[in-house]
C-alpha cells in the first residue's frame, strides 16, 4: 500500500507549486468538471477560455481571463484555483491577488482571504476597493479599530462612495456612537437614497438613540440589505463575462426592484436570445416592458409564453396587467378571472382582478378581492395600500387607516400610502392626525413634490 505524504511534504509541494514560474512545468489549466446545472452559455464560454489557456500554457493573462470567467459566474472554487495559477506566473499582480481573496472568501476561506486583502491593501494603499473590503473583513472579525482605520482611509480616497460611509457607520454603532453613525448614514443616503444597507444601519442608530418610530421606518426600508463593495480595475471586465442564466436573472431582478427598468430589460432581452422558449423569462421581460409602457412587445412575449406553457396562471396575471395599462379593461378582467380560476390561492391573481374591477367602476367587488388577496399574502404591502385606499372610498374609515398604516410599515418607501392616509384624515377633519402623517412624510420624502402638495393642503408649509 503506498504511503500517504506527510504534512510537511504536502506543504513543500504546495510552496514549490506557488513559487514556480514559467521555468517550471506550468500548472494544468482549470476545467469545469461538473457541468450539471450550469447554464449552457457559461459552459461554452468556459470551454472557449480553457482552450485558449491550453494553447498558451505559460500566458498569465490567459489564466487570469479564465479566472474572471469562473468568478463572473460564481464558480468560486474553480475561480480561486485559476487565480492561483495566474499568480504563479505574475506573483506581483496585487489586483489579481485581490480577486483571489474574493473567491477564497466566497469558497469559505475567511482567514486566508483576510490575510490576502491585508497584503493587497499594504501594497496598494491608494486602492479604495481594497481598503473598503479590508474594513468590512476586519469588522466581521471583530476588529472595530482596524475597520475604522480602513473605512476612513477609503473615504479619504473616494468621498462619494456610499458603502464607505455605511461601513464607518457600522463601526460607530458597535462602538457606542449612534449619533455619528446616523450622520454618516444620512451622508450615504444623500449620495444613494436607495441604499438598503444605509437605511438598515440608520435604523440601528436610531434604535440606540431611542428614536423608536424612526428606527422602525428605517429598518423596514433596509429589509434584506446586503453589503455593496466598490469597483476595482477588473470589475467591468468581469461583468462582461456574466452570462449564466441564474446570475443574470438575479441581476435583472435587482435592477427592476431598483427602478432601473431599461437595464433590467436589456439583460432579459440578451438572455432571451439564448432561451427563446423559457416561460419564466418571457413573463419577466413582459412585466418589465409593461412597466415601461411597451405593451405591444409585452403582449407579443406573453402570447409566446402562453404557447410554450398553456394554462400557466402567471401569464394570465401579466396579460391582465398589460391590458390594464392599455386601457382594455374587459380583456384585463377576462385574464384576471382566468388567473384566479387557475390559482385561487395566489394573492396576486386576486389583486389583479381587483384592479380590473376598479377600472370598470365595480368598487365593492374590488374591495372583496383585495381582502382576499391580503388574506392570502400578508407580506404584500401593495395589497394593503390599495385595500386601505378602497376602504376609504367606501367609508370604511377605521379599516382604511389600519390597512394604510400596515402598508407604510411594510413599504416605508412607498409615498402613495402616506399621501392617501394624510388626505383621508384631512377629508374627515382629523387635522392632528393629518399633520402627524405629514410630518412622517416629510421625514421619509423631504424633497418630493407630493410632500409639498400635502403641506399646502394642510396649510403647514
Amino acid at each position: 500500500m503506498p504511503l500517504r505524504p506527510t504534512i510537511l511534504a504536502t506543504a513543500l509541494a504546495a510552496l514549490l507549486a506557488c513559487g514556480g514560474g514559467p521555468a517550471d512545468a506550468p500548472p494544468e489549466v482549470v476545467e469545469l468538471v461538473h457541468t450539471a446545472g450550469v447554464d449552457e452559455g457559461v459552459v461554452a464560454l468556459i470551454a472557449e477560455h480553457v482552450a485558449r489557456a491550453r494553447s498558451r500554457p505559460t500566458d498569465a493573462e490567459a489564466r487570469a481571463t479564465l479566472a474572471m470567467v469562473f468568478e463572473a459566474n460564481e464558480l468560486w472554487s474553480e475561480a480561486e484555483q485559476a487565480w492561483r495559477d495566474a499568480l504563479a506566473f505574475e506573483d506581483e499582480n496585487e489586483v489579481w491577488r485581490y480577486h483571489l481573496a474574493i473567491c477564497a472568501r466566497q469558497r469559505g476561506g475567511a482567514e486566508e482571504a483576510l490575510e490576502l486583502v491585508r497584503r493587497v491593501a499594504k501594497a496598494l494603499p491608494d486602492m479604495p476597493g481594497a481598503r473598503h473590503r479590508l474594513g468590512a473583513m476586519l469588522l466581521e472579525a471583530g476588529d472595530e479599530a482596524g475597520a475604522r482605520r480602513e473605512f476612513e482611509a477609503a473615504i479619504e480616497l473616494v468621498d462619494f462612495a456610499p458603502p464607505c460611509y455605511v461601513g464607518l457607520a457600522e463601526v460607530m454603532v458597535r462602538t457606542g456612537d449612534p449619533a455619528r453613525a446616523a450622520q454618516l448614514c444620512r451622508r450615504a443616503l444623500a449620495l444613494d437614497p436607495e441604499s438598503k444597507h444605509a437605511h438598515y444601519t440608520l435604523g440601528l442608530a436610531y434604535r440606540d438613540l431611542g428614536r423608536m418610530d424612526e428606527a422602525e421606518v428605517e429598518l423596514n426600508k433596509g429589509l434584506n440589505a446586503s453589503r455593496r463593495y466598490l469597483s476595482d480595475p477588473l470589475t467591468k471586465r468581469i461583468e462582461r463575462f456574466r452570462v449564466g442564466y441564474t446570475v443574470r436573472m438575479l441581476e435583472a431582478n435587482r435592477l427592476e426592484k431598483a427602478g432601473k427598468l431599461p437595464e433590467a430589460a436589456a439583460i432579459l432581452e440578451s438572455l432571451l436570445l439564448r432561451h427563446p422558449q423559457d416561460h419564466t423569462l418571457l413573463n419577466n421581460l413582459a412585466a418589465v416592458l409593461t412597466r415601461q409602457g411597451k405593451t405591444d412587445r409585452a403582449l407579443e412575449l406573453l402570447g409566446r409564453a402562453a404557447e410554450v406553457t398553456p394554462g400557466e396562471f402567471s401569464t394570465h396575471i401579466n396579460l391582465a396587467a398589460c391590458y390594464l395599462d392599455m386601457g382594455n379593461f374587459p380583456l384585463a378582467l377576462e385574464n384576471a378571472e382566468e388567473a384566479c380560476r387557475l390559482a385561487p390561492k395566489v394573492g396576486q391573481a386576486h389583486f389583479v382582478r381587483a384592479r380590473a374591477y376598479l377600472a370598470l367602476g365595480r368598487t365593492g367587488e374590488a374591495y372583496a378581492e383585495l381582502k382576499e388577496a391580503a388574506a392570502l399574502d400578508s407580506t404584500a404591502g401593495i395589497f394593503r395600500a390599495l385595500l386601505g385606499e378602497v376602504a376609504g372610498r367606501l367609508g370604511e374609515h377605521d379599516a382604511a387607516v389600519e390597512h394604510l398604516e400596515a402598508a407604510i410599515r411594510m413599504m416605508p418607501g412607498y409615498l402613495p400610502a402616506f399621501a392617501v392616509l394624510c388626505r383621508l384624515h384631512h377629508g374627515r377633519g382629523e387635522r392632528r392626525e393629518a399633520l402627524e402623517v405629514l410630518q412622517r412624510t416629510r421625514q421619509a420624502f423631504p424633497n418630493h413634490p407630493e410632500t409639498a402638495a400635502l403641506g399646502r393642503l394642510l396649510g403647514a408649509q
